[in-house]
């Protein structure tokens, strides 16, 4: 799943096609795509029914924009089973995840019930967009646009994008990466200025940064029982982790994503992300 994220700073396509190849082999034949190859090269490839399927299904796009010789047979059936194990998961233009942990990048996060997460939303319309683009006839661009909508109507509750429908007023800054991917890979836009306006704005600020996720703009965190044990067996604590930690990852993506809006934000990322390698100690 994170390879999504290295992919960006990868200039060859065929070291991109390669590796997007190798997950290819490991599809289960219900189209899932793993989540990774295994924790410390000791176990198992894993699949969570998470993102990373929409995850495989943008990257692949992105190849065949660059060339479309990259859209081999074999890929094209690896894409239509993908399809498949996506379209399990939709309604009504909504891509709904089961209960439970690891269920989008934010996996140490336990869903009570079934849930539609902001951040997984958005990548579901930009997968289906990838999908029509690429000639997919089962994927007519009318279901794209009811995805779309879909992710934009999340920020309703209070203008903000929050981590999901059950808990609206929960505010995740992930929640703008599928804006950043549209624009950046695909020349669209998702989202109106006016939420990712409010949605930067609402974002709380620890002395480190964004804080990744929070019960709410007041920056408070969730209660530890919200998520799953650490590897020390531990739950995870107020600002440790994905409990409102700071990423830079994260942190960067939603000013980027800011600025690609004519949003107000700092100008130097650099420093930033500088002062944060730098700090040995996160309480926050």
């Amino acid at each position: 799943r994170d390879f999504k994220f290295t992919s960006e700073f990868i200039d060859n396509p065929q070291v991109h096609n390669n590796i997007l190849s190798t997950f290819e082999d490991k599809q289960r034949p219900n189209g899932q795509i793993p989540t990774a190859i295994g924790i410390w090269g000791s176990t198992p490839w894993h699949f969570a029914d998470d993102e990373s399927t929409l995850l495989y299904v943008i990257s692949a796009a992105e190849l065949v924009k660059h060339d479309k010789n990259f859209l081999t047979p074999k890929r094209q059936d690896k894409l239509e089973a993908a399809l498949g194990f996506i379209d399990k998961h939709a309604f009504d233009g909504r891509y709904v995840i089961p209960p439970g942990d690891r269920r989008g990048w934010v996996d140490a996060f336990i869903y009570p019930k079934s849930d539609i997460n902001t951040h997984t939303q958005g990548l579901y319309a930009l997968a289906l967009m990838s999908l029509w683009q690429m000639g997919y006839a089962s994927v007519p661009h009318g279901e794209a646009y009811v995805a779309k909508e879909a992710y934009r109507n999340m920020a309703k509750p209070h203008g903000y994008l929050p981590l999901s429908a059950r808990f609206p007023e929960a505010i995740d800054a992930t929640a703008l990466y599928p804006e950043y991917l549209a624009i950046t890979s695909f020349g669209e836009n998702l989202l109106p200025d006016s939420i990712v306006k409010d949605t930067i704005n609402s974002l709380p600020w620890s002395n480190h940064g964004i804080k990744v996720l929070t019960a709410s703009p007041k920056g408070d965190y969730f209660d530890p029982s919200n998520f799953t044990h650490d590897l020390l067996g531990q739950r995870y604590q107020k600002g440790d982790y994905q409990n409102g930690g700071v990423w830079p990852l994260w942190h960067n993506n939603a000013l980027v994503v800011g600025r690609l809006h004519g949003v107000t934000v700092p100008q130097s990322f650099r420093d930033d992300v500088l002062r944060q390698v730098e700090v040995t100690h996160w309480p926050e």
